[in-house]
């Protein structure tokens, strides 16, 4: 049977009891492969008007069996089963009335819309597959996710307009946070998984264009070095367009997401990783390196730098917006990997002689820049006051200060922000590979007094207010 062991209810389940009762973790689990499987071969292969033939059935009994099994492993274990469900609704999406040549259909519109479990549940249950997924098997599976969580971006965007939707998307966020935190950490390693690889295959193509660009040099070379590089460039191509589609619904999720809901970004644990990657991406789409990203044709790729760049241009603005304790711009400015003045001052030259930001936004940005240019100034004086930081204050693994340290059941100490992202992707030691939960970890106290000892004293020392001593007379 593909029924669940008992357990407390879990995010996007909630709805159906718990443990899961015999009589449904006895059936087969073709009874629910084949209902989907039907549906499927419908919405794929007898299209008839806009929506085939279910335009005119009642599919409200349908998206209740989908919002009731669809975020609950507990009850279908198999996560690529609940995904059929997800390509069902995503066959099923109303289509925009306001888009010329869009198949709109009031039905549809009014089954999502409308239907009072979907309401208030579809969102939080395909957030949950989206996380599910991650731990789904197949020989494929690291290339399904990113497919299976394409379609349930698509589905989410167009939900995040409907407003009651969009209430119980802000409501999971603010009542459920481990999770969300934990959603939020799996949407930014698919985005910056994808985008780092779109980026990595521009050159490649680049170059292929560039070699075969004289018909006659391009003829001169052995017919099976051609064939090959020709070969080559189409499977780079592909997975050019499909990671640019994927990716591209990733980020759009965190642009709109963040204007409402900015407060997971800026946690200790999201913040820096948050703020390193747009930096990281900024870095090739508006400063020095957007150049060697050029291609003949981009359009044929799906490759559009400017719309890119915009849309990590409101990430920023949304989050600056949000940052009232200035966390997002010190995370900004802690990036030793990317960050420069020069690429922000770049990037607003870049928005405005586009124009693709209006000039309130394009002197938002630039506030922010000017914020996280004071506050990089001051973490770099405080840097050089420290000087080097000790071997048992720093995290063993970032080699940065520890500000929170925490003790390991393995009697090592991590800086708490560092440990708590790790387990975000990976619920194991990374000293031992043992299995490690968030509750695990215990607060050093004693530590965390000797490091901010420390500190002082090194502040005072910078100021000349004191004799330099060592570690040995930190004890507490």
């Amino acid at each position: 049977g593909d029924g669940g062991d008992g357990g407390a209810s879990s995010s996007g389940g909630g709805l159906l009891p718990l443990p899961c009762p015999p009589q449904f973790a006895l059936l087969p689990e073709h009874l629910v492969d084949d209902i989907a499987d039907f549906l499927l071969y419908i919405c794929r292969f007898c299209q008839q008007g806009s929506r085939g033939p279910l335009q005119h059935e009642r599919l409200d009994e349908f998206m209740s069996l989908f919002v009731l099994l669809l975020g609950c492993p507990e009850y279908v274990k198999n996560p690529y089963l609940r995904a059929k469900f997800v390509e069902v609704l995503r066959h099923w999406l109303p289509g925009d009335p306001d888009t010329p040549g869009s198949r709109y259909s009031p039905q549809m519109a009014n089954l999502f819309e409308g239907h009072p479990l979907a309401l208030t549940h579809l969102v939080p249950a395909a957030l949950r597959l989206y996380v599910d997924i991650e731990a789904g098997g197949g020989a494929n599976q690291f290339y399904d996710k990113f497919n299976i969580r394409y379609q349930i971006g698509e589905i989410c965007e167009y939900l995040w307009k409907v407003e009651p939707h969009r209430r119980a998307w802000i409501q999971l966020a603010r009542t459920d946070t481990a999770f969300y935190t934990r959603f939020l950490n799996m949407l930014i390693n698919d985005a910056i998984w994808l985008l780092d690889e779109s980026l990595n295959r521009l050159p490649e193509v680049r170059q292929f264009d560039t070699d075969s660009a004289d018909a006659d040099a391009w003829a001169a070379r052995p017919a099976q070095e051609r064939s090959e590089r020709e070969s080559a460039n189409q499977s780079t191509v592909n997975e050019l367009k499909n990671d640019l589609t994927l990716a591209k619904v990733h980020v759009r999720m965190m642009g709109y997401t963040s204007r409402n809901i900015a407060a997971p970004f800026l946690t200790p644990d999201m913040v820096g990783r948050v703020a390193n990657m747009l930096n990281y991406f900024l870095k090739y789409l508006a400063g020095s390196k957007r150049r060697a990203l050029k291609v003949k044709d981009p359009e044929k790729y799906g490759w559009d730098p400017k719309e890119l760049l915009s849309m990590i241009v409101d990430v920023y603005l949304s989050l600056s917006a949000a940052d009232v304790e200035g966390v997002f711009a010190a995370a900004i400015a802690a990036d030793g990997r990317s960050y420069t003045d020069k690429l922000f001052t770049d990037t607003a030259t870049v928005l405005r002689t586009l124009g693709l930001k209006t000039e309130h936004d394009v002197s938002r940005f630039e506030e922010m820049a000017e914020r996280t240019r004071l506050l990089a100034a001051v973490a770099q004086e405080e840097e050089a006051d420290l000087g080097d930081i000790p071997d048992e204050f720093a995290d063993p693994i970032m080699c940065t200060l520890m500000l929170d340290p925490v003790l390991l059941p393995s009697g090592d100490n991590m800086d708490r922000p560092n440990i708590m992202r790790h387990l975000l992707t990976d619920e194991t030691n990374p000293f031992t590979r043992q299995p490690l939960k968030i509750a695990d970890l215990v607060t050093n106290t004693a530590l965390k007094a000797r490091i901010d000892a420390w500190v002082v004293q090194r502040r005072a020392l910078a100021a000349g207010g004191g004799d330099e001593g060592g570690v040995a007379d930190m004890e507490p």
